[in-house]
């Protein structure tokens, strides 16, 4: 009692689930199927689809229902993903085939007819039940079950066998017939469709034609279940004698599919702008016949880069043909396109010359050069097919290369260069006028064009070169007398540090004062001295300029002349005893003489007069000449070490001003003590002053 009424309660949840009405069952929404039930397109009748378990056997209750008209129906399967199993029972259809008074009378669909397919995703599915679907589904049977692998490999051979030249991917169960009746409501434009609706059309020709008994559509079934030589030889002489009256104007001759192919059997390309490949649509009707004569078809270049040789062409044997080519290594997508078919889009590629420049490879004489010395570049150019380019080889040799500086400052002798005919080498030689690293590339061809490897190279500065000048001044103040001189020494040395000998040189002047004899070059040492006087207060820039190897450096130095002191009118020497005297001993004389550059033009003003210690004794047999002065001192007390006399000299306005130097003792003075014994030990010095 308990289970009868479990039962009840399923049955009940069952119906209330999935319904006997136009499909508007849901399991929560994602899948809905847009179906067509044909043999033409039927109206009434009532369609069931059923789900399959995973081990292939149908459901006893449908997912959902729907009543088709004029062939359509939908339905709504929810979340449902798997195998599904539809059957098509009752209603009615219009033949394709028939004429005369029966052209457009019903005709009660006899037999149910059943499709199966297979639900992977959630969406919009299509679902065809058709007589072709009927024979499908009986393979199925006869294979074990309604799994994913038998669903689809049946609905793929019955495909081939009777509804050729479909879109790749489409099949019978996935693809919606058209409705082809001269009266339909609008005219099918798809290929597909259309193909689907001439082969249900021709299976209404086939039941015309069956003898000897009542034609059914079963006798149908059963001879296109056989799916050999003979059933494909009915089912064509069937649709060779489809009468046209009862179907849209034209539709039997109208072109259903394009096959676009190269001249050879699988895709063979061309050479990149060399010659052209020849392209040839097929273009097919029904079950794959070919289409008549001068049916134009349209070319059409779809992606990459190609010149078709005409836009459009007409069929002759069923085939039309163009040809293609490129001046662009890569592929050209093409499609063709004859009534409303389109063909798949054929990729052709095009591939560089097997004698184009394939590789450019860049290398120098040397990684790093001298400034100013030049390094030469060498690109070798090798060509696509293998080896290099040489003379006589197509392209026409030589190949040109471009030569470029990525990084840093260098000179090229030329840009571009053309490859030698023997090692496909195209040279140029690379210079620089100042230190450092230098990247460089080179390039070959035009399409495309191929860039070599980059390379670095670097120009270090030359020894002989110099790098520094030092300028140096003996003083940064000097008064302006116009004869105290300030020397500058100049030292010129190289990247190094090195002292550069005999390095010419160029001295100038900027600002006050007077230049002496410059030097032309640097000494042996690397160095050089110049003096500088001036009679003008300011400011003086002595620059040096060195040039060697090409290159060329500076150095400067500043002085300032400065207000010169008043110039001194007399110059006082004062005479001196210097030593250490024995106790209770004196000096009791002296005899020296005072000399002097009679150059200075100095006089003394007076004779000699006793000062300090000696200020109390007696000068004796004094004398002044051009250059000496000769003094005696005689004390008969006796006097101690020190100052002993002064002798005042006349400084002329101009001229050599005298200094401490220019003042000396001449051999031969004598000290003695107060009983005339000479003193030993004791000599005569001098000091100088002068204002």
């Amino acid at each position: 009692m308990k289970k009868t009424i479990l039962w009840s309660m399923l049955a009940f949840l069952s119906f209330v689930m999935f319904g006997c009405g136009s499909g508007d069952f849901s399991l929560g929404g994602g899948t809905t199927i847009s179906g067509m039930a044909s043999k033409g397109p039927i109206t009434g009748g009532k369609v069931a689809i059923f789900a399959v378990t995973s081990s292939g056997h149908i459901g006893t209750t449908p997912l959902a229902t729907a009543i088709p008209q004029s062939g359509s129906f939908s339905a709504n399967l929810g979340s449902y993903k798997g195998a599904i199993f539809a059957t098509m029972s009752g209603g009615a259809y219009v033949s394709e085939a028939a004429t005369g008074a029966n052209a457009n009378s019903q005709v009660l669909l006899q037999q149910k007819i059943r499709a199966a397919t297979y639900i992977s995703q959630s969406g919009p599915v299509n679902l065809a039940i058709t007589p072709l679907t009927e024979v499908a589904f009986r393979q199925m049977s006869s294979s074990g079950g309604l799994t994913q692998t038998v669903i689809e490999s049946a609905n793929a051979s019955v495909t081939s066998s009777y509804l050729k030249g479909l879109s790749a991917g489409n099949t019978i169960v996935n693809t919606l017939p058209a409705n082809i009746l001269k009266n339909a409501a609008t005219t099918s434009t798809n290929a597909d469709q259309i193909n689907y609706a001439l082969a249900l059309a021709t299976i209404c020709q086939m039941m015309e034609e069956v003898t000897g008994t009542t034609a059914t559509l079963e006798n149908v079934i059963q001879t296109l279940q056989a799916q050999n030589t003979s059933a494909t030889n009915a089912y064509t002489s069937a649709f060779t004698n489809l009468s046209s009256a009862n179907l849209q104007t034209n539709i039997k001759v109208l072109p259903l599919n394009v096959t676009l192919t190269t001249t050879s059997s699988s895709v063979t390309g061309g050479v990149a702008g060399s010659g052209s490949v020849s392209l040839t649509a097929t273009v097919t009707g029904f079950a794959g016949v070919k289409i008549a004569d001068n049916t134009p078809v349209t070319f059409k270049v779809v992606s990459g880069s190609g010149a078709l040789s005409a836009a459009s062409a007409v069929t002759t044997g069923g085939a039309a043909t163009v040809t293609i080519s490129s001046s662009v290594v890569g592929t050209v997508g093409v499609s063709a396109t004859a009534g409303t078919a389109v063909s798949s889009t054929l990729s052709v590629p095009f591939a560089e010359n097997p004698n184009d420049p394939g590789s450019v490879t860049l290398s120098s004489s040397s990684t790093s050069a001298e400034v100013g010395s030049p390094m030469t570049l060498t690109a070798n150019v090798g060509v696509v097919g293998g080896g290099t380019v040489t003379a006589g080889s197509p392209p026409s040799s030589p190949v040109t290369v471009t030569f470029t500086i990525t990084h840093g400052s260098g000179t090229l002798s030329s840009v571009s260069a053309p490859t030698d005919p023997n090692n496909g080498n195209a040279t140029v030689t690379l210079n620089s006028a100042t230190a450092g690293n230098i990247t460089l590339s080179a390039t070959a061809g035009t399409s495309p064009v191929i860039t070599s490897n980059p390379i670095t190279v670097a120009f270090t500065p030359n020894p002989a070169a110099p790098a520094t000048v030092t300028v140096s001044a003996s003083s940064t103040s000097s008064p302006a007398d116009g004869s105290t001189p300030v020397t500058f020494t100049i030292a010129v040395t190289n990247y190094t540090g090195t002292a550069l000998p005999s390095v010419p040189l160029a001295i100038s002047n900027t600002g006050v004062g007077t230049l002496g004899t410059a030097p032309t070059a640097t000494d042996s040492t690397g160095k050089a001295t110049v003096t500088l006087t001036s009679s003008t207060v300011g400011t003086a820039t002595v620059s040096v300029t060195a040039t060697a190897a090409g290159v060329t450096a500076t150095g400067t130095a500043q002085v300032s002349f400065t207000t010169p002191a008043a110039r001194p009118t007399t110059a006082t020497v004062k005479l001196l005893t210097s030593g250490t005297l024995a106790s209770g001993t004196k000096i009791g004389s002296i005899q020296a003489t005072l000399t002097y550059p009679a150059t200075l033009s100095v006089s003394s003003t007076s004779p000699p007069v006793a000062s300090g210690v000696g200020a109390s004794g007696l000068f004796e047999a004094n004398s002044a000449t051009s250059g000496a002065v000769t003094l005696g001192l005689v004390s008969s007390s006796g006097i101690t070490t020190g100052e002993f006399a002064t002798v005042t000299f006349t400084i002329p306005t101009s001229g050599t001003l005298p200094v401490s130097g220019d003042f000396a003792i001449a051999s031969g003075a004598t000290v003695t003590d107060v009983n005339g014994a000479t003193l030993s030990g004791i000599s005569v010095i001098t000091t100088f002053a002068s204002q």
